[in-house]
């Protein structure tokens, strides 16, 4: 693989890397409380609404996360019972898609951006 190759492939991978991050602090902002009015009986959400809600911005990023991790592993809130099922099955899937979709991307490119030292490496 060129040289030119592999800059304008990192570059291309901080760029998405980069707008994931706005992506996810542009949807923190509009989504986190939205949310939390869904989940209501969530005494882990309660929790971090009182801890972060100071924080501004980037308490609102702080509470996204566990919003969104609710989504991707729910048994293991509901077992704890952080969660209540119900509440969970009930939120309108656009607002659950929005809510998980900037996290995934941000994760995928996270990857990427990690794994670029070794693309241009043989592994024989």
């Amino acid at each position: 693989m060129s040289s030119l190759t592999l800059v304008i492939v990192g570059t291309s991978t901080m760029v998405a890397q980069i707008s994931s991050v706005i992506w996810i602090i542009v949807s923190a902002h509009r989504l986190t409380e939205l949310a939390e009015n869904h989940l209501k009986k969530s005494i882990f959400l309660e929790i971090n609404r009182k801890s972060f809600e100071s924080f501004g911005i980037i308490g609102k990023v702080i509470r996204y996360g566990p919003i969104a991790l609710m989504f991707l592993a729910p048994k293991f809130f509901e077992r704890r019972g952080m969660i209540d099922a119900n509440e969970l099955s009930n939120m309108p899937i656009n607002l659950r898609n929005k809510l998980l979709l900037p996290w995934i991307v941000g994760i995928v490119f996270a990857i990427a951006l990690f794994a670029f030292p070794y693309i241009g490496k043989n592994f024989t």
